[in-house]
């Protein structure tokens, strides 16, 4: 699938987004799925000028999901609880690259923007730890990648 010619696109009756489904599309800006609820692994992996995504059902986030997605800033806006995230989220970001999660006030398990690469916390699995749900993974937090948590 390719996104229209201004790189920005809405799909309104998908669920579930496969492995790679947007992979190397280097086009694409924004893009809005509100009713997904899986982001699958390496799904917009190389989509380097992607800056927004809309994902307020997303309930798991697939390992190396946003890998290789270059310096763009990216906003991603979440739903009510903090999906679950497999590893290596943003692998292959290699230089500073400033990511902000805008969820609902009030929400549950986001907790606060992370301040180190260390400590368990969602903002660290999301930047490359992973959590399933009841524990954090084993993967590598990625130093580059400044996360915000905003309440809105």
């Amino acid at each position: 699938m390719y996104p229209s010619a201004s790189g920005s696109f809405t799909i309104t009756a998908i669920i579930s987004i496969g492995e790679y489904a947007f992979s190397n599309c280097t086009s694409l800006v924004s893009a809005s799925f509100p009713t997904a609820t899986e982001i699958g692994s390496g799904a917009f992996y190389g989509c380097t000028s992607l800056s927004s995504v809309n994902i307020p059902s997303v309930t798991s986030i697939g390992g190396s999901a946003f890998s290789s997605t270059s310096d763009t800033t990216l906003t991603i806006t979440m739903r009510n609880t903090a999906p679950t995230v497999g590893t290596s989220v943003f692998a292959s970001v290699n230089t500073t690259k400033s990511v902000t999660v805008r969820v609902p006030a009030g929400v549950s398990g986001y907790g606060t923007s992370p301040t180190d690469t260390t400590t368990n916390n969602w903002g660290n699995a999301f930047r490359g730890r992973g959590w399933n749900g009841t524990s954090y993974q084993t993967g590598t937090v990625n130093a580059n990648v400044q996360l915000t948590i905003v309440y809105e």
